[in-house]
């Protein structure tokens, strides 16, 4: 989804800026994306017992092939060996290698 919306999102812009001026740019796009999160408030729930776009007998479906779940204190998270941790570090930095390219790439190749 992300290299979709970059690739539709500059010509967009760019239709935008001749017809309408740029500003309205930032003010289309953020309200592309209120309406977004307002239909997947609407739409998207927290599990199948709380979905009412489902009938009860896909609930019913659901829960039972689901199972039970056991609910277990979690431990706390390590933060200070993630963060001393060399391997983790790594990764930040091939990710962020990656990414600069990758945008790069989407925003600048024809």
């Amino acid at each position: 989804g992300d290299s979709f919306g970059t690739v539709i999102a500059f010509p967009m812009a760019a239709a935008i800026v001749g017809a309408l001026g740029w500003e309205l740019v930032f003010y289309i796009q953020a309200s592309m994306s209120l309406l977004w999160c307002a239909l997947w408030f609407l739409i998207i729930s927290d599990g199948p017992n709380t979905f009412r776009f489902i009938t009860d007998a896909e609930k019913t479906y659901i829960s039972s092939s689901i199972g039970e779940s056991k609910s277990e204190e979690s431990p706390p998270i390590p933060w200070r060996s993630i963060m001393t941790s060399m391997p983790f570090w790594a990764l930040v930095v091939a990710a962020l290698g990656d990414n600069w390219g990758w945008f790069t790439m989407l925003t600048e190749l024809p």
